[in-house]
């Protein structure tokens, strides 16, 4: 499959040959309380994309509604990657991201030599085993 002018760019930007990912050090993201992060929502055809290293992405109810993002190839590969998680509105995500049996987006977030960090604040980490913990 052949890139788009956007991942040619990205390659170009990063110094990267094609077939290659890039490695970030550090990915930070967000969690959607549907469960998305890094404009990657659940039943997107992109959630699918292992060639692409970014895709556009079409969310019609999003105030911000075409968007870039980075694939799961891409954010798999990062030495590091970091949620940042926030409120009692996200605890029932958290749980359910957190737990096995979970297919949701941020649940696909595995780096595959890499770390994956969760900072959540006791609202957010409410509902998890040890977020409760005092």
């Amino acid at each position: 499959m052949r890139d788009g002018p956007t991942a040619v760019r990205a390659r170009q930007l990063f110094c990267i040959l094609g077939g290659e990912l890039p490695r970030f050090d550090l990915v930070l993201l967000g969690l959607g309380v549907d469960g998305h992060t890094a404009s990657l929502f659940p039943g997107s055809p992109v959630l699918r994309e292992v060639f692409r290293t970014v895709a556009a992405v079409h969310v019609t109810a999003a105030t911000i509604p075409q968007r870039l993002t980075l694939t799961f190839p891409v954010l798999n590969a990062a030495a590091r990657v970091f949620y940042l998680i926030a409120g009692a509105e996200k605890a029932k995500i958290v749980k359910a991201v957190l737990s096995d049996q979970a297919m949701l987006p941020a649940a696909m977030i595995r780096p595959t030599d890499g770390e994956l960090i969760w900072l959540a604040d006791r609202a957010a980490a409410a509902l998890h085993p040890i977020g409760g913990a005092r």
